[in-house]
């Protein structure tokens, strides 16, 4: 995965090479990059290792949420290089006219990207983002706590679990199991 990171790093320094910054070094590329992601997705000794492998500094600046992107992308005073939004903020930002069509001429690899993960509603034909990983939320309990075992999201939300399962802290993930629910209760 670290190798994964590093490469996303060296190329998005090779696509800013273009860019009208200020300029690092005889190689024309950037001499710092903005980068706005989601906490504890890039270690730090990966921004080291890259810093140290191609001279060029990274300003990394996290958020816990999608809506605390939002008010660094719209209120902030920084102009991101690279941000790391949730597939449906990708439209979100798109819409408010926050992110610059990517050139894939300078992502040869996005040939190597599986093709059920391109092209999503979100961002037709990948004008504006590539995907960076993909993932399920689960539901993790322990068994020796709670002896009935939960097999979907209805059994979540039974009274008896309140303040005995952790979820993840996401309010649209939740809302969107509350709702198949109701419309599965309702469908039988």
């Amino acid at each position: 995965m670290r190798q994964i990171l590093f490469a996303v790093l060296c190329v998005v320094v090779s696509a800013l090479a273009g860019c009208d910054r200020k300029q690092g070094g005889s190689s024309g590329a950037p001499a710092q990059i903005n980068v706005l992601c989601w906490s504890e997705y890039i270690p730090q000794e990966l921004v080291e290792q890259f810093q140290n492998t191609t001279h060029v500094k990274v300003n990394l600046d996290t958020v816990d949420s999608n809506e605390a992107m939002k008010t660094k992308l719209l209120t902030g005073g920084t102009k991101y290089d690279l941000v790391q939004p949730s597939e449906y903020f990708v439209e979100q930002l798109v819409k408010a006219n926050q992110l610059a069509p990517l050139d894939m001429s300078r992502l040869p690899n996005f040939k190597n990207i599986l093709p059920e993960f391109t092209n999503q509603p979100f961002d037709p034909g990948n004008k504006f983002s590539v995907p960076y990983m993909s993932g399920t939320v689960g539901i993790v309990y322990n068994a020796e706590k709670i002896k009935d075992p939960i097999k979907g999201f209805k059994d979540v939300f039974k009274p008896e679990h309140a303040g005995r399962i952790i979820v993840v802290n996401d309010n649209r993930e939740i809302v969107t199991w509350a709702m198949i629910v109701r419309a599965f209760r309702s469908t039988t």
